[in-house]
């Protein structure tokens, strides 16, 4: 004898994944800012080094955040060495309290030096005045120098970045060498004596 039949019921409708933001960050929670000053980076080519507000700033934690990065005229390059050969996977800026906002900037890194060897990690449009703007890199090419190219700004004469941060990895690891010594300064406090054990720096000049 036929017995009833029972019809399986069709799935439902697929849901689609939102895909991420342009902007959405792609670096894990263990990588680190790889261009901070606190971590050994610095910078070896600036168009004014000798200004307050010289590229220095960029590097800087959000501790000092009341200081930033301020030239006059755009198309103005800055070159940031890493302490280590580093993989970048993520750019940011900060711009809120840049007076003269840059806006177009092009990212690029070298392993060869810091003035050949580029290749482009990131075109980047900045908002005016916002914090923690982040970028992928459009690849990851590792690298020791980082250069900033700022193409305009939001002033006609005037550009300005609070930071810029790096997050990726480190590909080395150098051990830090001992600075342990007697420096001449000059400041009129006569010579300055630095003892270091370990990563414990301690010094002291003639009072």
């Amino acid at each position: 004898p036929g017995g009833t039949s029972v019809q399986t019921p069709s799935a439902g409708p697929s849901v689609a994944t939102p895909a991420a933001p342009a902007n959405a960050s792609t670096a894990s929670i263990q990588d680190e800012d790889v261009a901070a000053f606190a971590s050994g980076a610095i910078i070896v080519q600036e168009p004014f080094p000798d200004i307050p507000n010289n590229a220095s700033w960029l590097l800087r934690g959000p501790y000092e955040q009341q200081y930033n990065w301020a030239v006059s005229g755009t198309n103005n390059s800055v070159v940031i060495e890493l302490p280590e050969r580093s993989l970048v996977k993520q750019v940011e800026f900060d711009t809120m309290m840049a007076g003269d906002a840059a806006k177009d900037v092009t990212v690029e890194i070298s392993d060869t030096s810091a003035k050949d060897g580029f290749a482009k990690l990131a075109d980047v449009s900045l908002q005016e005045r916002v914090d923690n703007q982040v970028f992928p890199v459009s690849a990851q090419v590792p690298g020791r120098w980082i250069r900033l190219n700022v193409k305009s700004s939001y002033s006609r004469n005037d550009v300005g970045i609070n930071r810029f941060r790096a997050r990726g990895t480190r590909l080395t690891s150098t051990p830090f060498p001992n600075v342990s010594g007697t420096y001449t300064t000059n400041f009129g406090f006569g010579d300055v004596h630095i003892s270091q054990e370990g990563s414990s720096v301690v010094g002291c000049y003639p009072t």
